[in-house]
């Protein structure tokens, strides 16, 4: 098979158990094996296939080993973890992680897309490595900063971070020092907000390993570029996903070995509920509920009852719902009906221990005791959503963890943001926030279903009104839509792009910026024509705007102390000339009379706020007068409020 091919392996279902210890396929140091994370009897045979496929073939024409693993979108979206466990794709991507760390004595970077997942993923790495004397650092939130320090063993960061880190390694020709990059939730290249930092950070590790070198237009080959670039021929990517439906062309794009798998370790049944009928995917009727367990009217869509015969088995649960409000509202009235109907099924005597020291601990802590999680938690019932405070929700997610709390509702960015798996999935609505729920969204919060090792099976039932039938049944029975390159023009992507690679000294020369197109995603699914204009008309748009300038005597581009100063703060282009204009006009006048002016300076800029403009007119007009003025100085538009 040639460099450029893709291999596609079929799983049989498993039938043996794999020791870790002994298998020389998934060998790992005792230390680390022994850890009762990584249990003897962990189950690995379903995956073993891909712990064997540890190196992606070799072309003569590219030296990075590329490994993805994407169970198709029938499959649920995340491999439950317990106990630490896991048994899914991040749980695979693992072992190849630290087995690569460990053999080649390079770093590894574990790219994750939440500040939450990666606080639990570096505490769960911490564990495994402590006994083998290797560090893990942190890049996520308002964690880390500046280079990798060498003693490094994996970092594990956000997306905006790993892109900086990238930088940084580039910057200081350290790259070679990477040996492995872990990818979870690949399909987050698409994601119309930070999907195109992962794939400028993918598109750099593609040129800087030597990519995209073809016979130009005018028959002299582009070579390498004429800036300083640290190859990444030994590095490895593992990307993983499991709602990514054209994976071929992923896999093109990063010239990748394929490997694709049906299986789950835990069976997911979905279902919709109507009224009081629950439903397959077909639509066939499988279940009616009982007049009477509407509770005289007052849960007529059956919360509490699809609650507790879960809870009574001793399952939890998860409820989806569409806000905040309805998060908390929903968590009141469970906990109002669950404690009724299931008083002494929740907990035994050690746990409601257990709980009233966990109120003890909010009601110490700097915010308070939460008048909702006062009420609820006690009944085995919390809430989850961005609101809560950093006690809240490590408290909240601990007693869930511990099975404290058997009923958790939350917005979908739980769904994504933090490993808490349940027994029974129940989405409230069909919907987030306003809009209705996509098939992407909602695979990888019915993926929630079903905890490894320790429930036969997960359940997810989407409650609907009858006029939503028809639009439920093809949600739930649609492919993903297919992912597109944020570097398209409609997005702006390639000015962000090109700005990067010239600031970060990747590439200087006319060639440089087509052989570095001929990297991105773009160029796997447009003509390089079309690519190419794109790029030239954002080389343009950063010079106009000066932060990128072009000399005819050197035929080199060069980057602005403004193109710096963007580069270095991993603001966009557009942001940064927002910055600028503020920071202008506060040197024209600098109000120091009242806070209002340096608080505007200070505020991120990319915090997505819609405020209601009539209370803010209102609560502006009740400012003092030296408020006021810092205002007009603050907002340039501030007569159109």
């Amino acid at each position: 098979m040639d460099g450029n091919a893709i291999e596609t392996t079929a799983v049989p279902t498993p039938k043996v158990v794999i020791d870790l210890d002994s298998d020389p396929e998934a060998t790992l140091p005792l230390g680390i094996a022994s850890r009762h994370i990584y249990k003897k009897e962990q189950p690995l045979n379903a995956f073993l296939w891909m712990l064997r496929h540890r190196s992606a073939p070799q072309g003569p024409n590219h030296n990075v080993s590329y490994h993805l693993e994407v169970p198709n979108q029938s499959s649920a979206p995340i491999a439950p973890r317990q106990g630490g466990q896991r048994a899914g794709k991040s749980f695979v991507a693992e072992i190849l992680m630290l087995r690569r760390i460990l053999s080649s004595g390079k770093m590894g970077l574990l790219v994750l897309p939440y500040v939450s997942i990666c606080a639990e993923k570096a505490e769960h790495l911490e564990v495994l490595l402590e006994p083998v004397g290797k560090h893990v650092r942190s890049y996520y939130g308002n964690q880390g900063g500046g280079s990798l320090p060498k003693d490094t063993a994996v970092a594990v960061c956000t997306i905006e971070k790993a892109n900086s880190l990238i930088n940084r390694l580039l910057e200081e020709g350290r790259l070679s020092e990477l040996g492995i990059i872990v990818i979870d939730e690949l399909h987050m290249v698409g994601d119309q907000n930070r999907g195109y930092l992962l794939e400028l950070m993918l598109t750099k590790l593609r040129y800087a390993s030597g990519e995209g070198n073809t016979e130009s237009s005018s028959g002299e080959t582009s070579g390498m570029s004429s800036a300083k670039v640290d190859p990444a021929g030994s590095l490895q990517i593992v990307g993983m996903s499991a709602t990514l439906p054209n994976v071929t062309a992923v896999a093109d794009w990063l010239q990748a070995a394929l490997y694709q798998t049906e299986f789950r370790p835990v069976p997911l049944e979905e279902y919709i509920k109507v009224g009081n009928a629950i439903y397959n995917q077909k639509l066939d009727i499988v279940r009616i509920i009982s007049k009477t367990a509407d509770l005289g009217g007052k849960d007529p869509d059956h919360i509490v009852e699809l609650c507790n015969e879960v809870v009574q088995e001793g399952h939890s649960v998860l409820i989806f719902c569409s806000s905040r409000k309805g998060c908390e509202s929903t968590a009141r009235h469970v906990a109002k009906h669950l404690k009724r109907f299931s008083l002494g099924q929740l907990s035994s005597h050690n746990e409601s221990i257990d709980i009233t020291s966990a109120i003890d601990a909010l009601r110490r802590s700097p915010a308070g005791l939460d008048p909702i999680l006062e009420e609820t938690l006690p009944a085995g019932v919390a809430y989850h959503h961005a609101g809560l405070t950093v006690e809240e929700r490590e408290t909240v997610e601990t007693c869930y963890r511990k099975g404290l709390v058997r009923v958790l509702t939350a917005t979908s960015t739980l769904a994504a943001g933090v490993n808490l798996p349940a027994r029974r999935v129940i989405f409230r609505q069909p919907r987030i926030g306003r809009d209705f729920i996509d098939g992407t969204r909602y695979r990888q919060m019915a993926g929630r279903a079903g905890r490894t090792g320790i429930d036969s099976k997960g359940e997810s039932v989407l409650i609907c009104k009858p006029e939503e039938v028809k639009r439920i049944t093809a949600l739930v029975n649609e492919s993903c839509p297919p992912l597109h390159s944020c570097l398209s023009e409609d997005k702006n992507g390639m000015i962000h792009a090109i700005l990067e690679v010239v600031a970060g000294g990747i590439v200087q020369t006319a060639s440089d910026i087509n052989r570095y197109v001929r990297c991105t995603l773009l160029n796997s699914t447009k003509p390089f024509d079309d690519v190419v204009k794109s790029a030239q008309d954002s080389l343009r748009w950063l010079c106009h705007k000066k932060f990128l300038e072009w000399s005819e005597d050197t035929k080199l581009y060069t980057v602005t102390p403004l193109g710096r100063a963007s580069f270095g703060s991993s603001l966009s282009p557009e942001e940064s000339l927002v910055v600028l204009d503020d920071l202008i006009r506060a040197r024209e006048g600098f109000v120091l009379a009242s806070d209002l002016h340096v608080v505007y300076l200070v505020t991120p800029i990319n915090v997505e706020l819609e405020p209601d403009w009539e209370l803010y007119y209102q609560r502006f007009m009740e400012l003092s007068t030296l408020d006021q003025f810092g205002a007009n100085f603050s907002f340039s538009d501030m007569g159109s409020v």
